[in-house]
């Protein structure tokens, strides 16, 4: 009976990787790192952008509940047409940023749209832009309001 043994300073092809095999494996597992980077910075800059909208809303609302909380002047529903336009651009985005506070316009429209009974419509506009993009958004909040409410 003949064994015959290989030895162990005798090499194979198979036994080691070809520098294409490491290029490719290394072009595959950097495509798949910047893919994460990529999310990772796609999803903080929408929590951001969330975060920023969410307090605009907030704004808005609040608009609008000064305005609804405000005393209903009977003398001025006899004018016919009734519309106040208020706006301000002292407010800043309650959000914890890092540099120059974020300024918005909110724009709050009071509207006579039904004489009997008498209604108001109360609409609150946001103005704010968002500091990443540049691009201008706008939150709207619309609520009615009667004589006795």
């Amino acid at each position: 009976m003949r064994v015959r043994f290989k030895q162990a300073d005798q090499r194979t092809a198979a036994n080691g990787i070809t520098l294409v095999e490491l290029l490719v494996s290394l072009s595959l597992f950097g495509g798949m790192v910047g893919g994460f980077i990529y999310g990772y910075i796609e999803i903080n800059r929408m929590a951001e952008w969330s975060c920023m909208s969410l307090a605009a809303q907030s704004i808005a609302s609040q608009g609008v509940e000064q305005k609804f909380c405000a005393k209903w002047d009977r003398q001025t529903d006899q004018l016919g047409t009734n519309t106040e336009i208020l706006s301000g651009t002292n407010y800043t985005l309650d959000v914890p940023v890092s540099g120059d506070p974020i300024p918005v316009t909110n724009i709050i429209t009071v509207e006579q749209i039904q004489n009997t009974p008498p209604v108001r419509q109360i609409w609150s506009d946001c103005v704010w832009t968002f500091p990443r993009t540049g691009q201008i958004y706008t939150n709207t909040v619309i609520s009615m309001r009667a004589m006795d409410q």
